[in-house]
């Protein structure tokens, strides 16, 4: 197998498509792989087993929170910037629909299946709309109400996922991996999550033993105070945002 480093591969692009094309096609399967990739993150830590989501709220409830609203909410900005239409105004959008155009070029018809792969992401796109990029107010007010669920989200990243590796295999004639064939991250940040909070349940039970028999500088040790296994660097915080 031989491994291409971007400068090769977009090489290989605009050999093939063309100085304008064979960027955009890497460009768009990048950020279609980089999708795919996010989300997976997001249903491995959220929508696993219970233990897992535990473990996250065990850690810091906020903090789990704002990531599963992060992650989600950058995802459907991404499922709407690529499904928003090539050209608007007197620009281009780096989309989808920019695969229509050069598969035609090679005699190609995709206008079938990327229509199809618009209707699926029409929920996100609405969603992002009025509660992401805008503020509708109607919306904030809960006059008038536009979800998107999870598996509508899933959905909408499949049909783009498989819209793409139907390019490369209709006008590529190749059978094109979008997910990174590497040791998936997010295993070990929730490994050496859970790891803590386990260290922290035993410490934090022997600081409840030691105020119950009266030894009171052991338990302030047990809940992190001048505890030698923790720099102080932890505790130090600046604060750039001042007194807002």
């Amino acid at each position: 197998m031989n491994t291409l480093n971007p400068d090769e591969i977009c090489a290989n692009y605009i050999a093939i498509f063309g100085q304008k094309d064979g960027p955009v096609i890497q460009h768009i399967t990048q950020q279609v792989a980089n999708l795919a990739l996010r989300w997976r993150v997001f249903l491995y830590l959220y929508c696993g087993p219970h233990e897992r989501v535990n473990t996250l709220n065990e850690s810091s409830g906020f903090i789990a929170k704002m990531l599963h609203d992060l992650i989600w909410d950058d995802t459907l900005l991404r499922i709407r910037q690529l499904s928003d239409h090539a050209k608007q105004w007197k620009g281009e959008n780096l989309s989808l629909p920019h695969l229509v155009t050069i598969a035609k070029k090679k005699g190609i018809d995709l206008s079938s299946e990327y229509q199809s792969t618009a209707e699926i992401c029409a929920p996100a796109r609405a969603f992002v709309d009025k509660r992401i990029a805008h503020l509708d107010l109607a919306h904030v007010l809960g006059d008038i109400q536009t979800d998107v669920n999870r598996a509508q989200t899933t959905e909408a990243v499949k049909a783009i996922c498989r819209f793409v590796r139907t390019f490369h295999s209709w006008v590529r004639n190749c059978q094109f991996s979008l997910m990174p064939l590497t040791f998936p991250d997010e295993t070990q940040f929730l490994l050496r999550l859970y790891q803590g909070v386990q260290s922290e349940k035993v410490l934090e039970a022997a600081a409840r033993q030691a105020f119950m028999d009266q030894h009171w500088t052991q338990a302030g040790v047990s809940l992190g105070y001048k505890r030698p296994d923790i720099p102080e660097w932890v505790h130090e915080r600046d604060d750039p945002l001042g007194d807002i």
